[in-house]
């Protein structure tokens, strides 16, 4: 993108291992606070059932951490979300770790990938980059 202004872009680096065990403590955390239950409202309000058909233009399966619940129903021909049991809930939540797992690495080499990002370790360095790019 060219820009008549001169931009310094930063991206924090973190060890993978760190940022699965956040993406894993979050799920749990969603879960707790009702991200099934959030996913039941949306479907009961736009009458989303578990079908290839509902796959199509579906804001709900376009959504990580949403889709999980409508690819699982299909898979395992469920034919209404209300039939999920504690261990459907347990995959469900796997499968959305894994999900987000993948979709952090795939950012991450992205990131990598663009040249006028600098992966930082912490505030130091970035002070540091702020420095050398002011001077």
């Amino acid at each position: 993108i060219k820009s008549k202004y001169q931009i310094l872009f930063f991206s924090p680096k973190f060890d993978r291992q760190q940022v699965y065990k956040i993406i894993d403590k979050n799920i749990e955390k969603m879960f707790k606070k009702g991200l099934f239950e959030e996913f039941l409202e949306l479907a009961n309000k736009y009458k989303i059932q578990p079908s290839k058909q509902s796959k199509k233009f579906n804001v709900l399966f376009e959504t990580l951490a949403y889709r999980e619940f409508i690819d699982y129903a299909i898979k395992n021909r469920i034919k209404n979300f209300d039939q999920f049991n504690q261990i459907d809930l347990e995959k469900i939540k796997y499968q959305i770790k894994k999900d987000v797992k993948n979709y952090a690495r795939r950012q991450t080499a992205w990131y990598k990938k663009m040249k006028n990002i600098i992966m930082i370790k912490d505030s130091n360095q970035a002070k540091k980059e702020v420095e050398k790019f002011l001077s």
